[in-house]
């Protein structure tokens, strides 16, 4: 059996002009471990939402590509601090 492979692209969301995904779609895109993009999303190193029901324990956390990205982006061009040795 083969099992296919599923495009990435398909797991995010576009709502008025922003793109959203999933912590699992931005684990696999971006390769960042779990522990760490809680730690970053704790610190509020870029945007994300939770979508819960008021009183509910569980809910769906939606992640902001873009401003992740901005956020990658200071590093690749030298002018964030290296987040792994925060």
């Amino acid at each position: 059996m083969s099992q296919k492979i599923p495009n990435l692209t398909d797991f995010v969301t576009f709502r008025g002009g922003r793109r959203y995904g999933k912590p699992k779609t931005v684990i696999a895109i971006y390769d960042i471990p779990r522990y760490r993009l809680f730690e970053l999303i704790k610190e509020k190193s870029f945007r994300s939402v939770l979508v819960k029901r008021p009183g509910a324990k569980r809910g769906l956390r939606l992640i902001d590509l873009d401003s992740l990205e901005t956020f990658l982006e200071k590093f690749a061009t030298g002018g964030g601090e290296n987040p792994s040795t925060q």
